[in-house]
């Protein structure tokens, strides 16, 4: 017989987020005796429902995949409450019609993806691929300590993620995406491709993109850690390198961070490096195209952007959000060094913000730096901090080079005849 307190003695693995969902890990030395299968009631009763399938230790390598249908993976086609760990799969060529994931296809209610690998894969489809799952559901998808390096990812219609490519609430954390290729239609993210606009929210955080080069066949919304956001999200501690975003001439949002968000952001402490961007409209070296959104410590630097239109090193465009009342976008302690902006045929391009794009919602842009940037427009309305805003009044503080009201070493250019020089290649 048991008692209540008995499952304070059990080392839970993972918590499901709704509180009823547990898996076993360890079980301390004084109820080692147990029989598992009594402990396993015991924790069902208490929780009143275990997970339908624990894949654990499992691991695929030179495998072929041919599929025509939805939910193709190198473990799972497609599952509910799954809790999928230490499972990998390498050198295998996923080809499907429908949805593909390295690990998983799709997943469906409070799945657990931890410790996974992606590694030397080739995963293709007419629409939705991911490093590692396709494609989740509504309700919560936890993905932790997992990497996808090394893979060509490819979606000819759209969404392509390194490793979510549709994605409802999620959190992803301590995951690493390494030296891929990422091309899609549309909406393609270092991370996630897109993040539907169900109930919930994102979270991301202590991930690591880098070396990637990411290809827009058809239009918009390419993000080095999410091409296109739908829902409230949160990241953290993002570290993003060696990134090469390439569109085709009617795309619109490319970042650093995200492509184009529709939602309310906070992007803290995130660092983006040698990123390289080629895109028509809505270029920024955290955002492309923006919503309500609060940036705080983040640094974009060695960088080269180029866009025909709305380029910042921060945000490129600013969108006009006329829902959301008593708001506004905070940027604060960011910094923009060693940066290359230009609009060659365009407008409105700035240093920290291209165009502001909003009468009604405050811009607040606090102890933020520029250092060694240069602005080449050969149109109209380039700023060194902001290129256009409707606002008739924002409030800039205690921002320039050394943390007081000086910029040093900038050049700006909003005439014809300026031409900058860039030893970073374009696609």
């Amino acid at each position: 017989m048991y008692h209540n307190n008995d499952i304070s003695n059990i080392i839970l693995f993972v918590n499901i987020v709704p509180a009823k969902h547990y898996i076993v890990f360890n079980i301390v030395h004084q109820l080692v005796q147990l029989r598992i299968q009594q402990l396993l009631q015991y924790i069902n009763r208490q929780r009143q429902l275990l997970p339908t399938l624990s894949v654990i230790d499992c691991h695929s390598e030179n495998i072929l995949i041919n599929s025509t249908t939805r939910g193709t993976g190198g473990i799972i086609g497609w599952s509910n409450l799954s809790i999928i760990v230490d499972c990998s799969i390498l050198n295998t060529q996923i080809e499907s019609t429908l949805v593909v994931g390295g690990i998983s296809g799709f997943q469906n209610n409070n799945s657990m993806i931890i410790s996974c690998q992606s590694d030397h894969n080739s995963l293709n489809s007419a629409d939705c691929v991911g490093g590692i799952i396709g494609n989740t559901n509504i309700t919560l998808t936890q993905i932790k300590n997992t990497s996808s390096q090394n893979c060509n990812i490819t979606s000819t219609g759209s969404v392509a993620g390194g490793i979510l490519g549709i994605s409802g609430t999620v959190t992803v954390d301590s995951c690493f995406v390494n030296y891929l290729s990422i091309i899609s239609g549309t909406q393609s993210g270092g991370m996630i491709g897109i993040t539907f606009n169900y109930a919930g929210s994102i979270i991301i955080q202590n991930v690591t993109v880098q070396n990637i080069i990411m290809q827009s066949l058809i239009g918009n919304s390419i993000g080095g850690i999410i091409g296109i956001v739908y829902l409230d999200t949160f990241i953290n501690k993002a570290k993003i390198y060696n990134i090469t975003i390439c569109t085709n001439q009617f795309a619109t949002g490319a970042g650093g961070v995200v492509g184009y968000s529709l939602s309310n952001m906070k992007i803290v402490n995130c660092v983006v490096n040698n990123l390289n961007i080629n895109s028509t409209s809505g270029s920024g070296g955290i955002i492309g195209y923006s919503n309500i959104t609060t940036i705080i410590n983040c640094s974009v630097t060695n960088s080269y952007i180029n866009s025909t239109s709305n380029i910042g090193g921060i945000i490129g465009y600013q969108i006009a959000n006329t829902t959301v009342v008593d708001s506004q976008t905070l940027i604060q302690n960011a910094s923009v060094r060693n940066v290359s902006l230009s609009s060659v045929s365009s407008y409105y391009c700035g240093g920290l913000i291209g165009y502001y794009n909003s009468s009604i919602h405050d811009l607040s842009i606090n102890a933020s730096t520029i250092n060694s940037i240069a602005i080449t427009s050969k149109a109209q309305q380039a700023g060194i901090i902001v290129g256009k805003s409707l606002l008739t009044l924002y409030s800039v503080t205690n921002s320039g080079s050394d943390g007081v009201n000086t910029i040093n070493n900038v050049v700006q250019a909003n005439c014809d005849n300026f031409i900058f020089t860039s030893n970073v290649k374009g696609c």
